[in-house]
C-alpha cells in the first residue's frame, strides 16, 4: 500500500500544495518521504540472486494473495504492458482492467488509449470474467474539480490528472506501472533516488500499490537498480549513459525501460517536451484547449495563486527527493 507523504515541521501532508502552503514559500525545509526508514538500514549493495522475471511472478501472486479485488490500471505503455503481460504469463487472474480517458470521448490526447489499449484489453479480456472499466474524466468532471478543490486535492499542474475513485474497505487495490529504477553515480558509488514528480499525482490517493516497488516486496525494486547499474557500469561509455540523467531525462529512460520492461503497444509513441508556461506535455494543451471558456478560467485563476509572493506554478514544479539508497560502487 502506497505510504508517500510530505512533512514539514513535523507534520505530515499528502498535498502537495497543502505543505507548500503551510510552509509559506520556506521550501528547504519541506521533505519528501516515499520508502520506511526501515528500509534505509538495510544493505543494498548486492544485487538480489532470484531473476527478475520470477520476481515479477511473485510480485502478482502477492497482490493476488493480498487483495480480494485487484484494479489494473492500463494504458499499453511500456509499464503497464510489462505489468499486465506478468499477469497473463502465470495464469493469474486480475479482476478489474481501467483505461483513463480525458477531455472528450475521441480527443486526441486519448490516442494511444483509443487506438491501441482499448482495442488490445477488448481483444483479450471482452469475454472474459476480467470488468474492462473506462475512467472518463469528462467535462462534467472537470466542473465539479477545477477551482478551489483542485488545490486541496491535486498536486501538480497536470490537468490529465489520475481520476481513481475513493471507495471505502481494504480489500481491494489499484495496482499502476510505478515506478522507474533510476540510477545515478556520486563520488565513486551508486544510488538511486526517487523525486515526487514521479508519484505525486497518486499520493493522495486510497488503496494504491505501485507494482514495481513495495516496501513490502522491495527486492523486485532493488532488483531492477542493479540491473540498470550493471548495465551503466560495463558500457563502453558509462558517463554518456549518467549524463542523460541530469541532462535528458527522456533519453535516460527510454535506456531503463529497455532494460526493464516490454515494448509499448504504439510503436510510434511520441515523447512530449515541456514548455515554460502551464503544461508538461501537449496532451495536457489539447485537453484544456478543449474546455469550455468557464472552465479555462476557472483553472487560470486556480493556478494564479501565490505562497509568499511566489506564482503555485513555480512551486509546484520544484521537486522534492527521498533520502538516497546506496547501490555499491
Amino acid at each position: 500500500m502506497l505510504n508517500m507523504y510530505w512533512e514539514y515541521a513535523g507534520t505530515r501532508y499528502k498535498n502537495k500544495f497543502k505543505v507548500i502552503e503551510a510552509s509559506r514559500g520556506d521550501l528547504q525545509k519541506i521533505s519528501f518521504h516515499a520508502y520506511p526508514d526501515f528500509l534505509y538500514q538495510k544493505d543494498f549493495t548486492s544485487e538480489p540472486p532470484t531473476p527478475y522475471k520470477e520476481l515479477l511472478r511473485q510480485r502478482a501472486l502477492q497482490l493476488r494473495d493480498k487483495y480480494k479485488f485487484l484494479k489494473l490500471y492500463f494504458s499499453g505503455g511500456q509499464d503497464s504492458i510489462t505489468m499486465l503481460n506478468v499477469f497473463v504469463e502465470n495464469n493469474i487472474f486480475v479482476d478489474q482492467i481501467n483505461i483513463n480517458l480525458f477531455g472528450s470521448e475521441n480527443s486526441k490526447s486519448n490516442r494511444e488509449a483509443n487506438e491501441y489499449a482499448i482495442p488490445f484489453v477488448k481483444k483479450h479480456f471482452e469475454h472474459t470474467k476480467t470488468k474492462i472499466s473506462l475512467i472518463k474524466s469528462d467535462f462534467n468532471y472537470y466542473d465539479r474539480y477545477l477551482g478551489e478543490k483542485w488545490l486541496q486535492t491535486r498536486s501538480n499542474l497536470s490537468i490529465r490528472h489520475f481520476n481513481v475513485p475513493n471507495l471505502r474497505g481494504k480489500n481491494y487495490c489499484n495496482i499502476f506501472g510505478y515506478l522507474d529504477p533510476t540510477v545515478y553515480y556520486d563520488k565513486g558509488k551508486y544510488y538511486h533516488q526517487l523525486f515526487d514528480g514521479q508519484i505525486d499525482e497518486l499520493v493522495n490517493s486510497r488503496n494504491i500499490e505501485c507494482f514495481f516497488s513495495s516496501p513490502d516486496f522491495f527486492d523486485l525494486h532493488i532488483k531492477q537498480l542493479h540491473m540498470v547499474k550493471n548495465f551503466i557500469k560495463f558500457s563502453d561509455n558509462p558517463k554518456q549513459i549518467l549524463d542523460l540523467y541530469y541532462k535528458d531525462q527522456q533519453s535516460y529512460l527510454d535506456i531503463v525501460k529497455k532494460l526493464c520492461r516490454d515494448n509499448a503497444l504504439y510503436s510510434n509513441k511520441i515523447y512530449y517536451k515541456g514548455d515554460k508556461t502551464r503544461f508538461a506535455n501537449q496532451k495536457d494543451r489539447i485537453v484544456f484547449g478543449e474546455l469550455p471558456q468557464f472552465l479555462k478560467d476557472r483553472f487560470r485563476y486556480s493556478v494564479s495563486t501565490s505562497v509568499n509572493n511566489v506564482s503555485l506554478y513555480r512551486h509546484l514544479v520544484k521537486p522534492f527527493a527521498t533520502k538516497p539508497l546506496c547501490l555499491g560502487d
